[in-house]
């Protein structure tokens, strides 16, 4: 039998949190508010 465990983010939260470790790989630093 499988057991679901809740995600500890959402779907949203998740790509969000992509985007920040991708742009800071790239540039070397966390983007501005401006540039979200």
């Amino acid at each position: 039998m499988a057991i679901m465990k809740k995600p500890r983010f959402t779907e949203t939260q998740g790509r969000y949190l992509a985007f920040l470790h991708a742009y800071t790989a790239v540039h070397g630093h966390a983007p501005s508010e401006a540039e979200m």
